[in-house]
């Protein structure tokens, strides 16, 4: 399955996978029932209730209006929630950016559009073939609009994140009203600052790091030296909040 990672504000790498040709097929499927369905009961409706007008044009008028729901479908509720139909929503996909932010309604648009040709031209064998052959599974009116459909199941590589791997032995260094000053965000920022000193070997910043913290929580080293004492705070701040 092909990936689209995404850094969050926190600095966090979460990583979706593209949605399978398979499930946004079930969730257009979904879809369509609902459409039709609507579809049903509004011919109904309209016969039962309009079937006596006399006025030609206005029939047609209201014709129209009780099936601009089913035009619109796709527009309408990706628009209103945020990249998701309601068979979307079912099969836990949605519509994104290829940065993984959320589509404007503008994109939006254009994927609607297009659907004249991914969907209805061929029977869908344009929009099938383009997101088998395209390299992060976009159909062309997600290739317009700059757009492709992820699955909502994330996974968070947690060697980017405040997980610490710690033995069921392990003990807090320093008490948790001074690891609470640090948010998760905080901590997010300091372990991967603390990676790339480890990696550079920077004495320095690891110094100027492990001091700010300090500043900021009141915990002093313990003498064995900065490194673990950026360590101890990591693992601290992830023993409080497990």
């Amino acid at each position: 399955m092909e990936k689209l990672l995404i850094n969050t504000p926190q600095n966090v790498q979460i990583e979706y996978g593209l949605a399978s040709v398979g499930t946004r097929f079930l969730a257009l499927a979904i879809d369509y029932a609902l459409m039709v369905a609507y579809g049903y009961l509004a011919y109904y409706l309209f016969n039962r209730i309009l079937s006596n007008l006399d006025d030609r044009y206005l029939v047609m008028g209201l014709f129209m209006f009780f099936f601009l729901p089913i035009m619109l479908y796709h527009f309408i509720l990706e628009s209103f929630f945020a990249g998701q139909t309601m068979g979307k929503m079912l099969l836990k996909i949605k519509v994104v950016r290829i940065d993984g932010s959320r589509a404007t309604i503008y994109e939006y648009f254009i994927r609607w559009i297009l659907n004249l040709v991914d969907i209805w031209m061929m029977s869908g064998v344009v929009g099938l073939l383009s997101i088998v052959l395209s390299k992060q599974s976009q159909r062309l009116g997600d290739m317009a609009a700059g757009t492709t459909v992820i699955s909502l199941k994330p996974r968070i590589f947690l060697n980017q994140t405040v997980y610490e791997d710690l033995a069921n032995s392990y003990k807090p260094v320093y008490p948790e009203y001074q690891v609470d000053k640090l948010s998760d965000k905080d901590i997010n920022i300091i372990k991967q600052t603390y990676q790339d000193a480890l990696k550079s070997n920077d004495i320095d910043f690891m110094a100027r790091l492990a001091e700010k913290i300090s500043k900021v929580t009141g915990a002093q080293p313990a003498g064995s030296g900065y490194d673990v004492f950026v360590e101890n705070i990591i693992k601290d701040h992830y023993y409080y909040h497990s």
